[in-house]
């Protein structure tokens, strides 16, 4: 299953780094250009910089240059961008307001410099521990209950546990907040085995392609396996809703204007990475794994 994902990334990497922009003269040097004209020409989203993650791993399977290089490029970018109170807004050079995938950013980040080991300049590590470290304090109060859709509620805990591993002085009180997150959410889980979130809804599509995931994965970072049981438990019970051709049914979601079928979503990171770390939990979640995979490339 392992093969079959490399194989299937390593395209989307590739053509990812075909958009990037390798001019160092160039204010943007490092950032991904869409190659999208509508409704804007040409965005250079913040968020395309969460790519930095995937480049990383590309790099850490193939050893090839190109990516350690594409990988860099970006993250400065990214750092280059940060907001002064240690967030990153949702759109460049243009900002919404919405900060709330500082999150995302801060996994993404985080998980790029610990995969990059010593493949990376003193300089560049300095930067990206100086940015590591604003968005980890940033999230301490920018996400909880009431503060946050409950989605980034397990995304802002894998944050914290990957920035307190990345740096150089990490804060005990990322973990503390971490912990607390994941137990809030633990508490979220209703009769059915479903998590509820905003307005005692249930959103399957989130459910399936940020939340559960990062439950998981916070139980692996933390060596927690009860908490890996939670999340395959959890997983079991909302991939009831997908379809023999590997679709997920999200339209009764509360979310569901986002997508109806789900297996590659715009605004989470997917179901594949939720499948793919429980997929040894049980032949049934290796099954919905393949199937999910088969649907996205089909």
């Amino acid at each position: 299953l392992q093969d079959r994902y490399l194989e299937a990334l390593i395209p989307l990497v590739d053509k990812l780094v075909s958009t990037q922009i390798t001019d160092p003269d160039d204010p943007d040097y490092g950032a991904l250009v869409s190659p999208s004209t509508n409704p804007q020409p040409n965005p250079r989203h913040s968020r395309a910089a969460e790519a930095v993650y995937p480049l990383a791993v590309a790099y850490k399977h193939t050893q090839d240059e190109k990516y350690r290089t594409a990988t860099i490029i970006l993250g400065n970018w990214l750092v280059g961008i940060q907001h002064e109170d240690g967030s990153w807004g949702e759109n460049w050079p243009g900002h919404d307001g919405w900060n709330g995938t500082t999150a995302d950013q801060l996994i993404s980040l985080a998980g790029a410099l610990e995969l990059l080991g010593e493949n990376i300049a003193d300089a560049d590590r300095q930067a990206w521990d100086a940015a590591i470290t604003g968005a980890a304090d940033f999230s301490l109060e920018r996400f909880g209950p009431g503060r946050s859709n409950i989605n980034y509620i397990p995304t802002a805990a894998v944050g914290l546990v990957l920035a307190h591993r990345a740096v150089e002085s990490p804060k005990d009180a990322w973990l503390e907040k971490a912990k607390e997150l994941i137990d809030y959410i633990a508490s979220r889980v209703n009769e059915d085995n479903l998590i509820v979130g905003e307005g005692k809804g249930v959103d399957l599509g989130y459910n399936i392609a940020q939340s559960i995931g990062f439950i998981a994965w916070y139980g692996m970072l933390v060596d927690e396996p009860e908490i890996v049981d939670l999340a395959a438990s959890l997983l079991k019970t909302h991939m009831v809703f997908m379809y023999p051709n590997g679709a997920i049914d999200n339209s009764w979601g509360t979310r569901s204007f986002k997508w109806t079928l789900e297996s590659g979503t715009k605004t989470a990171p997917g179901v594949h990475f939720t499948f793919g770390l429980l997929a040894d939990r049980d032949p049934s979640i290796h099954r919905g794994a393949v199937l999910a995979l088969d649907w996205l490339q089909n």
